[in-house]
Formats: C-alpha cells, sequence, structure tokens
C-alpha cells in the first residue's frame, strides 16, 4: 500500500487525450476527484492529495500509465461508474455531519481494507468514498443494481440504530465520570486481554478514554450483545461503587477462610439481628477489644483442658 498518490514527472506522461481527459476531471466535484484517484490508481492509499488541481494531475499521471487502452474511454468508465456516487445521498441521511465520534467508530469497522484519511472532505464524505469505493470495485466498476448497494446503506442504518440504543453506561453522574472511566479503563484493559479474539480491528487506546462517548466505542469494539454487554458493564460498575464506598468509608476489603460452622452460625446471627455479616464481625471485634474477655476466657479454658489431658 502506498501511503500517498504522488505526482509523477509530468513532462514523460503526456497522451493524446490529456487536455479531453483534463476537461472531464475539472467538472468533478473534490470528493468525486478522490474518488476517481483512488480507482485510477488500483490500490488503497493512506492519504490522498486535497488540492484539486493536484488531484486533477494524480488522475492524469495515473492515465498515461495505461497501455493499449484509450485513456479517455478509461477515464469515461470510471467516471461512469461514479456517477452513482450521487444515489447514495437520499440513503445517508442517517448519517450526521460532523459525524459523531461512535458513529464514526462504528462506520470504520465496516471496512476491513482501511480507512483513506484526508483533511479535505468531511468524515461522512470520507466514508461515502470508501464505501462507493469498496461496491464499485467489487462489481468491477458496473453500474448494475443500484438497489443492492442502497439495501446495503440501510442494513448499516438498522444496524446503528441498534447499536447507538446500547448505553449501558447513562446512569454514570457527570461529576463521578472522570473517576470512574479511570477504573473502567483499568478493569476493560484485563477484559481486553482475555478476550483479544472478540475485537473488531479499532484502535483502542487509554489515552483517549475521556468521555462516556469513548467508554461505549470500547464497548461496540467488544460486543453488540445486549446480555453480554450490560453483564460486563454491571460488573464494572459494582466494583468501582464498592471502591468508592471504601473510600468513603474508611473501610477495606479483606478476605479469609472460614469452617463451614462458622461461615453458618455468621449468617445466623446477621439474620437474627438484621444486620450484615460484615457488621456482626465488627461489633464482635470491637466489644472483644473493649472488654478483653472472651478471647482471653476460651484460651484459659483450652489450655485448662490441654494440661489435664496431659495429667499436669
Amino acid at each position: 500500500m502506498s501511503s500517498t498518490l504522488d505526482t509523477k514527472d509530468e513532462a514523460k506522461l503526456r497522451f493524446d487525450e490529456e487536455p479531453e481527459c483534463r476537461e472531464l476531471l475539472k467538472n468533478l466535484q473534490l470528493d468525486e476527484l478522490m474518488l476517481a484517484a483512488v480507482l485510477l490508481s488500483g490500490r488503497y492509499p493512506k492519504s490522498i492529495p486535497k488540492d484539486k488541481n493536484a488531484l486533477i494531475q494524480t488522475c492524469i499521471n495515473e492515465l498515461a500509465t495505461i497501455k493499449r487502452v484509450s485513456k479517455k474511454k478509461t477515464l469515461t468508465n470510471t467516471l461512469e461508474s461514479i456517477q452513482e456516487y450521487a444515489s447514495t445521498a437520499d440513503q445517508s441521511q442517517w448519517i450526521k455531519d460532523p459525524m459523531p465520534k461512535r458513529l464514526e467508530a462504528f462506520l470504520r469497522n465496516q471496512f476491513s481494507y482501511g480507512w483513506i484519511d484526508t483533511d479535505g472532505i468531511s468524515n461522512k464524505k470520507q466514508f461515502l468514498m470508501m464505501y462507493n469505493l469498496g461496491v464499485i470495485r467489487s462489481r468491477g466498476g458496473s453500474r448494475r443494481d443500484r438497489r443492492g448497494r442502497q439495501s446495503s446503506l440501510r442494513k448499516l442504518k438498522n444496524d446503528w440504530s441498534n447499536i447507538e440504543s446500547l448505553n449501558e453506561l447513562k446512569s454514570i453522574a457527570d461529576a463521578d465520570t472522570k473517576e470512574f472511566l479511570e477504573h473502567f479503563s483499568k478493569a476493560f484493559k484485563k477484559i481486553i486481554s482475555e478476550n483479544v479474539h472478540k475485537f473488531t480491528l479499532i484502535k483502542l487506546d487509554p489515552i483517549h478514554l475521556e468521555t462516556i462517548e469513548d467508554a461505549l466505542i470500547w464497548l461496540d469494539a467488544f460486543s453488540h450483545n445486549s446480555l453480554e454487554r450490560v453483564a460486563i458493564t454491571d460488573k464494572i460498575r459494582r466494583n468501582w461503587q464498592q471502591n468508592q464506598y471504601r473510600k468513603t468509608s474508611g473501610k477495606k476489603q479483606k478476605s479469609f477462610d472460614l469452617p463451614e460452622s462458622t461461615i453458618k452460625s455468621l449468617k445466623k446471627l446477621a439474620n437474627t439481628n438484621n444486620l450484615t455479616e460484615t457488621d456482626v464481625i465488627t461489633i464482635l471485634i470491637n466489644e472483644e477489644l473493649k472488654n478483653d474477655i472472651y478471647i482471653k476466657e476460651v484460651l484459659n479454658r483450652a489450655n485448662a483442658l490441654q494440661r489435664a489431658i496431659n495429667g499436669e
């Protein structure tokens, strides 16, 4: 893949039909010229010239390399294919311009062969250029079956409507956004490492995780299944809320193993007294520290029993 569509040595690329070809190219809009340049080059560059004169010259240079075929005929066929470009306008009204970040991420994921970035046209026109480029190339430049192209745009619209409706993080308050996203980033990176095969080609960069929309883009890249997304976000949110509670209450998590009988007794005490198990443990420990009786009594009994067994 070439990084850009370069301008070759013009002096070596003259041909008889060049003036006529230039006139045809001058009538095109900037985005149509870009599409023509890419079609004539036969490759997917990472960038395209955004100057109209430079694009015209690029097209002329590409035409000059064609042998044994009329260059004007080649250009005419290419432009006929591009004429359907305008037919996508009505079908793409659902795509806002400027394009929201989440929608752009969704559409970029539809093109595994890449997205040609250029500052000369909006992201919406970039998408439509890539969309039409893919359709034209897949049909060998044919104009037949226009409905197939429009049907694909309708399908994209339906898919996007379903995804856009998924907003599992809408309950996060604005004041908590920054802190929540820091927690979300750490938790989700672990999910990424455990499920690399499930992610699409979108670049997931933690540096860009600055808004709830960014977090939703990460979720979109992971799954479009609402149940799966809810399971993940609920787990992340619960962990975050627990961390928040510990910070405000001065409590920290502590885990230890207990005999089954002790666990049952703890649950019974909690239910009987309408307390949490944490409250029961806290009360018992605080009372023992205050009175310093029960543990010593148990130890004294154990020691006395041991002495009796030993015959002391």
